[in-house]
């Protein structure tokens, strides 16, 4: 699901997916709002302040669904890298924000359901993108 708005509530739209056999992976970087997702600017601009507050109100509020099958915190953000530029330009905003929801979920675990926290890559220089998020030792990227 993406461009959810976490201020609605999903109560009738999530219970007719429950009773239909049918889990979510709702999407917690896009939407209508200005700066709701990693931007196409080098990092570390490519990170909007916005975006980690946006990010903990879409798992409060589909956290409490037993059907929410995972979070994606980026949609083909790599499509967003200018060509010839590597991940690097603007995977280590996707990556903090991906610990920053992890840690964030991990922090709520006495109150929040643990639901696994992901990312969709786009298949655009795919062993490039597998490596970086895969096997980056740098702690600050």
């Amino acid at each position: 699901m993406y461009s959810v708005d976490p201020q609605n509530d999903h109560s009738a739209f999530m219970c007719a997916l429950n009773n239909a056999d049918i889990y979510a992976l709702v999407e917690l970087a896009s939407g209508n709002c200005s700066n709701c997702a990693i931007l196409s600017y080098e990092a570390p601009d490519c990170y909007p302040v916005h975006l980690k507050i946006r990010g903990q109100e879409i798992m409060r509020e589909f956290s409490r669904y037993s059907n929410t099958l995972a979070f994606s915190a980026g949609n083909e953000v790599n499509h967003f890298v200018p060509l010839g530029k590597p991940p690097q330009w603007n995977a280590p905003c996707l990556k903090k924000f991906v610990r920053d929801m992890r840690a964030y979920i991990s922090h709520c675990s006495q109150h929040m359901r643990q639901i696994p926290i992901g990312l969709i890559m786009a298949d655009s220089d795919r062993e490039e993108n597998t490596l970086y998020y895969n096997c980056q030792s740098d702690p600050k990227d």
